[in-house]
């Protein structure tokens, strides 16, 4: 079973974010990733998950999405950020998203699994909860940690 918390980045945790829509969100997400070096072109990264976005919309319910991208990477990522206040990202509940899990992976098997593993923590922990409640990026973190081993 992989295990998420190896591939966490406590650079690419932000928190209370004041972003007003979906794209703006797309956008966070490939500037961590490009301000962290994981992944080259700002642009090229907010355009591939902007497309991935149109294709389907990765807000899974409960006030959480996961946008994910496939690209070349020399090793894969999880991020995460909160929102200081819900945005319209189309999920399938129809209910706004609050808080952004993130995955970059290098391969489709690796980027299968990340976002099984992930889907399964979300929805079996009270990891959202501990994240929504967090004060900082390390606790956020641990949080995080410690829901993984529990699960």
């Amino acid at each position: 079973m992989i295990n998420l918390s190896l591939y966490l980045k406590k650079d690419l945790i932000s928190l209370k974010e004041n972003l007003k829509d979906k794209e703006e969100v797309l956008r966070r997400i490939a500037e961590l990733l490009t301000k962290g070096g994981y992944v080259k072109g700002e642009d090229k990264a907010f355009s591939e998950l902007k497309r991935r976005e149109e294709i389907q919309s990765t807000g899974i319910g409960g006030g959480i999405a996961v946008p994910h991208l496939l690209c070349p990477l020399e090793e894969p990522v999880v991020g995460f950020l909160t929102l200081a206040t819900p945005v319209e990202f189309d999920a399938v509940d129809g209910k706004p998203v609050d808080v952004v899990f993130f995955t970059a992976a290098p391969n489709p098997n690796l980027h299968l699994r990340m976002l099984a593993r992930l889907a399964r923590l979300v929805k079996s922990s009270s990891l959202v909860g501990r994240i929504r409640k967090a004060e900082t990026p390390e606790e956020a973190y641990e949080a995080f940690k410690q829901e993984e081993i529990s699960l």
